[in-house]
């Protein structure tokens, strides 16, 4: 796998610089780490903040669902 593609438990999560878009298979929370520290991190859908300056949060998905997170910086 590149290494901006990684497997959490039953999700796949990929993450550039400014976006990270996260695939679950089975329902539950999922601790997503961030390339780097976000200033803010938005999911996309929903526009519901998920952290703000972190460098990593938890997103509970449904079974079968993504969610798309932008990431603003400082």
């Amino acid at each position: 796998m590149q290494k901006n593609i990684k497997m959490i438990g039953a999700a796949v999560v990929f993450a550039m610089s400014l976006s990270c878009v996260v695939t679950a298979r089975a329902a539950g929370d999922y601790k997503i780490a961030l390339p780097r520290k976000a200033r803010k991190i938005t999911e996309v859908t929903t526009e519901r903040p998920a952290a703000e300056n972190a460098g990593s949060f938890t997103w509970r998905l449904p079974k079968h669902s993504t969610a798309v997170f932008l990431m603003g910086r400082q």
